[in-house]
């Protein structure tokens, strides 16, 4: 019986063992939270197309107005990409819709490039726009 030096037979067992781990680890299974957060977000996503508006076409330009208010008010914030976005306007009709809620008190005047305050509560919006 011949008997092999053990350094020789544990880089027998290394040649003969196979890189399975690298392959083991590209093909595992997402982890749950990843699953839940695409979960999430496809539901924010459809949640926030049954909210959205009807599209600018079938509005009125007072009702055009009411809802980028309330879409200010709901949003906190004041932003020409956000009306953009939501009613698939171009910038200069945005810009006008801005201008429209600045004639109307919901939002302040134009500061160069710092974000425009917005003046009312949406109490006092919805008032104000049931009024007109």
């Amino acid at each position: 019986m011949v008997l092999k030096p053990r350094k020789a037979k544990a880089k027998a067992k290394a040649k003969a063992k196979p890189k399975t781990k690298a392959k083991t680890k590209a093909k595992a299974k997402p982890k749950t939270k990843a699953k839940a957060k695409a979960k999430g977000k496809a539901e924010a996503e459809a949640k926030a197309e049954a909210d959205s508006p009807p599209p600018p076409q079938s509005l009125s330009s007072e009702e055009l107005l009411a809802v980028s208010g309330q879409l200010f008010l709901d949003e906190g914030r004041v932003a020409v990409s956000l009306i953009q976005r939501r009613f698939d306007l171009d910038f200069q009709a945005a810009c006008e819709v801005l201008d429209g809620l600045q004639e109307a008190g919901l939002i302040g005047p134009y500061k160069g490039g710092q974000q425009r305050d917005i003046l009312l509560t949406q109490e006092e919006w919805q008032s104000k726009v049931a009024a007109s």
